[in-house]
């Protein structure tokens, strides 16, 4: 009975593995491409031309076929995420990008560099325009169904300024820390900014965040805007900006992990988080202020207990002291 029990448990976990091994081998490739640069900003007068080049690399194992294509978007939440138009015929913008061609083969694990014309009508509306330029890989032959199916894409953002008439407003939505409502044991501070562009074109703030002590001294100064993000028109982009020493957490638990990571971390007393920015073409301020609180008290608490212990030990050791010395005096006398 052990024997086909022992037999039984071999088997299924031979059906086992060769069924994952199965499922992962039908998983097809996904994005097996890339492309460079995942960004484009450019400024144009209207009826400028320029041109660019996107680069296309595959890391397929065969020869594949790409098609290329194009749609407006928009801010969508206030990560970064896009929300692309579905229908592209509210906008005219995705025809100011002319492609060197519509579609492109690139040999096995090849490159293709993909030029490109863009042209700013003479009477484009001046502000942002935002274009996504995709690269999609085609189905590949011998594939069940029919048509030009598409298995991945990936896009290239266009932020397109057109210079004219334009209105550059930016104001700081939010300005607060995250954790812990303003109250915090140790570095680092994160910082969440929330900027509102209710302007006609994309921003993109710059400048610091300069942390202060109770003296008014600088304790720390970190970027606002630490990835360079852009602020699309008429949307919220949240940043976070993070002041710390640099050092590391250790791997321990509970209490000793609080302990040796605040003194790593220390940092104590109330402060305040001032944003020092600006945006925009003339450099238009941005300011605002936050306080916060940073008590290490696990350390705090520790060095209490330690200062304790001492005292303890001390009193110990000094009446210990003095009943020797009242012994030996006792002999002596006796003597």
């Amino acid at each position: 009975m052990k024997l086909t029990m022992s037999k039984i448990y071999k088997h299924s976990i031979k059906i086992v593995f060769a069924v994952v091994v199965g499922l992962l081998l039908a998983i097809p490739s996904v994005n097996a491409f890339s492309i460079s640069p995942a960004l484009v900003e450019i400024s144009l007068d209207r009826g400028a031309t320029n041109t660019g080049v996107i680069s296309v690399a595959s890391t397929e194992d065969h020869d594949a076929s790409y098609e290329v294509s194009f749609q407006n978007f928009v801010a969508k939440g206030e990560e970064g995420q896009q929300d692309f138009v579905a229908d592209n015929a509210i906008f005219n913008d995705i025809d100011w990008i002319v492609p060197q061609t519509g579609s492109i083969t690139i040999e096995k694990g090849g490159r293709v560099d993909l030029s490109y014309v863009l042209t700013i009508p003479k009477d484009a509306r001046p502000g942002g325009h935002y274009v996504a330029m995709f690269v999609s890989q085609k189905k590949e032959s011998g594939e069940i169904g029919t048509g030009a199916s598409i298995r991945s894409k990936i896009g290239v953002l266009f932020l397109i300024r057109v210079n004219g008439d334009i209105d550059e407003k930016l104001d700081i939505e939010s300005f607060r820390v995250v954790q812990h409502e303003n109250v915090l044991n140790r570095l680092p501070v994160l910082f969440e900014t929330r900027f509102k562009n209710s302007g006609n074109v994309h921003l993109k703030p710059s400048g610091d965040i300069v942390i202060k002590n109770v003296f008014g001294r600088i304790a720390g100064v970190t970027p606002l805007n630490p990835r360079g993000s852009s602020v699309l028109s008429n949307s919220i982009r949240r940043t976070e900006s993070e002041w710390t020493k640099g050092s590391e957490g250790v791997e321990a638990a509970g209490l000793l992990k609080e302990i040796v990571n605040e003194w790593k971390n220390f940092a104590i007393g109330p402060y305040t988080g001032t944003i020092v920015g600006y945006y925009g073409e003339s450099n238009q301020p941005l300011s605002d202020q936050i306080r916060f609180w940073v008590f290490p008290w696990h350390l705090i608490l520790a060095a209490i207990l330690l200062v304790a212990a001492m005292m303890v030990i001390n009193g110990i050791y000094r009446r210990s002291l003095i009943r020797m010395a009242l012994k030996r005096s006792s002999k002596e006398t006796k003597s």
